[in-house]
């Protein structure tokens, strides 16, 4: 977790975290830049723990929210698309599930594992 993130330093207005991992929250908030926002909707498997100074200085700011219905879900969906945002996913097929399984429970998973119900 958190190669490459040092790169991207102070380079993000907003972020939206969805996955349950504990992840290196300190270097998240490090890709913001002064105001930005780190929004959890996904719900982390332990405490999140981080350094008030990732928060204080730039003036970050770490929210939650939970899914909404089908239009925020649609509107969101929009301007995803307007924007050219596509998730970073593993795809398998259906017939692979145990090697998609694995790799989540191993969590070698990249982000998000798929299951393409159409191959």
């Amino acid at each position: 977790h958190g190669e490459g993130l040092a790169e991207v330093a102070k380079s993000f207005d907003f972020m939206i975290s969805t996955v349950s991992a504990d992840l290196p929250w300190d270097s998240y908030l490090a890709t913001l830049r002064p105001q930005g926002k780190l929004a959890l909707l996904g719900v982390p498997s332990r405490r999140i723990s981080l350094s008030p100074l990732s928060l204080l200085p730039g003036e970050r700011t770490l929210v939650g929210g939970v899914t909404g219905g089908p239009t925020i879900m649609r509107t969101m969906l929009e301007f995803a698309d307007r924007h050219g945002i596509q998730p970073e996913v593993e795809l398998f097929a259906v017939s692979d599930i145990e090697a998609a399984l694995n790799r989540t429970r191993t969590g070698q998973a990249r982000y998000r594992v798929v299951l393409d119900y159409l191959t």
